[in-house]
C-alpha cells in the first residue's frame, strides 16, 4: 500500500465504512481519528515530500491553520531489505492538545513507488 492508498484507507475507516464499527473505535479516539480531510492530504504530501528526500534525518511539517492541526514526519534511516529499498518514518500528529507518535516502515515497490510494510 503506498502512502496515498494508507491514508486513503485510513481515511476511509474513518468517514467512510460506518458498518466497521470495530476498526473506527480503534481511531475515534486518536489523533488522526479527529483530522479531517485536508489535515489527511497535508499530512499525505508531508510523507510523500519526506520519503523524497534523500537525507536520513531529514523533517518536514505540516500545519492546517483552520483545523489547528499539525505533525511532522521524520525519516529516521534509510536501508535494504532483501531486494527492496525501504524507509523507517517516525510520524507525529498534534491535534487540540493530544500528540501520537508512530515509526512506520516504507519500503519501494517494483515500480518504484513507496507502500507501507510495517506499522512498527
Amino acid at each position: 500500500m503506498n502512502t496515498a492508498a494508507t491514508i486513503t484507507f485510513l481515511t476511509c475507516v474513518m468517514l467512510c465504512v460506518p458498518a466497521q464499527a470495530q476498526i473506527m473505535s480503534t481511531f475515534k479516539d486518536s489523533v488522526l481519528g479527529r483530522f479531517n480531510e485536508q489535515d489527511v492530504k497535508l499530512l499525505q504530501d508531508t510523507m510523500d515530500a519526506t520519503l523524497s528526500d534523500p537525507a536520513d534525518g531529514a523533517s518536514h511539517a505540516w500545519r492546517n491553520e483552520k483545523s489547528g492541526a499539525s505533525g511532522t514526519v521524520t525519516s529516521l534511516k534509510t536501508y535494504d531489505s532483501g531486494q527492496a529499498s525501504c524507509r523507517d518514518l517516525k510520524i507525529t500528529n498534534r491535534y487540540k492538545g493530544q500528540e501520537s507518535q508512530s515509526v512506520n516502515q516504507f519500503c519501494k515497490n517494483a515500480e518504484g513507488a513507496w507502500k507501507l510494510v510495517k506499522l512498527k
